[in-house]
């Protein structure tokens, strides 16, 4: 009998871990006993077209009838911090050629052969990463519904506004315009990923789009409970987060925040899911549609 009995509490054990880490949703509920008033963190993905976030009915609507939208960098602190005119530390052919193995510099200089641009070279890797994914994504990937370039963070903070919700950034403001003057996260890294990109779009491969596929039908795995404090391509990320849960537990203290983010701050143990839960918050997937 007790036999028995350790099986299911192991087969429920397992399903709860399961519905965890694939809860089928972008939205996660965030309460605490002594709270009257809820929070909700939203998943995001940058490049996923902007009106996705219409199909989130529940999430919408767990939106605006909140106090608070805090997002990672509002418009209004990025342009006043000057990010959109930060100095950014230009690279060269020569500097690339350091950095890269010979196939990889044979995909970088046939990809800027094909796209007649030697512009590309000056971008260190950080900045080319993030302009080839968003050129990638939105001329291969995420293009039957795309009406605007506008980001999917974007669109949810214009939403906010037109309810007159306050909206707030996550990232100091005098920390924005850093990360596009930085030249500390030119790793091998992100020079493969700029490598990978220019190749997935000389080959016209759209294989790497199933992560887009994956974002939109919800199907994404959290992994809540990997570690990745050793990860070094990963430190920004934990950086980020932990300075965020400080600032999001004053907030949850005092309003119903809605929290847009994207959704790679939610996974693993060192994200907001798993950190909100250290310091006393009960965070558990709702239903997004």
């Amino acid at each position: 009998m007790l036999k028995k009995v350790l099986v299911i509490l192991l087969v429920f054990y397992s399903s709860t871990v399961f519905s965890q880490d694939q809860p089928n949703t972008l939205l996660w509920e965030v309460s605490r006993v002594g709270l009257k008033h809820k929070s909700y963190l939203f998943g995001t993905f940058h490049e996923v077209y902007p009106s996705f976030f219409l199909s989130q009915k529940n999430a919408v609507q767990k939106l605006t009838s909140s106090s608070m939208l805090y997002v990672e960098q509002s418009r209004k602190d990025f342009y006043d911090s000057g990010a959109s005119n930060a100095t950014i530390i230009t690279w060269d052919v020569n500097k690339w050629k350091a950095a890269t193995n010979p196939e990889q510099r044979k995909v970088f200089e046939s990809f800027v052969q094909k796209a007649e641009n030697t512009d590309y070279y000056n971008l260190p890797p950080l900045l080319l990463s993030l302009t080839l994914f968003r050129m990638y994504a939105q001329n291969f990937c995420d293009t039957a519904n795309r009406d605007s370039d506008e980001s999917l963070d974007h669109y949810i903070e214009r939403l906010a506004e037109t309810k007159n919700i306050p909206v707030e950034s996550l990232d100091d403001k005098e920390k924005i315009g850093e990360v596009f003057s930085s030249n500390t996260l030119a790793d091998s890294v992100l020079v493969e990923a700029c490598v990978g990109i220019m190749r997935s779009m000389l080959e016209e491969d759209s294989k790497p789009c199933q992560i887009f596929d994956t974002y939109k039908n919800l199907a994404i795995n959290y992994e809540l409970s990997k570690d990745l404090t050793d990860k070094n391509n990963n430190l920004a990320l934990l950086e980020r987060n932990r300075k965020w849960v400080k600032r999001l537990d004053k907030a949850f203290q005092k309003n119903s925040c809605f929290v847009a983010v994207g959704y790679r701050h939610l996974m693993y143990r060192q994200g907001l899911i798993q950190q909100l839960r250290d310091v006393g918050y009960n965070v558990k997937p709702v239903l997004s549609k």
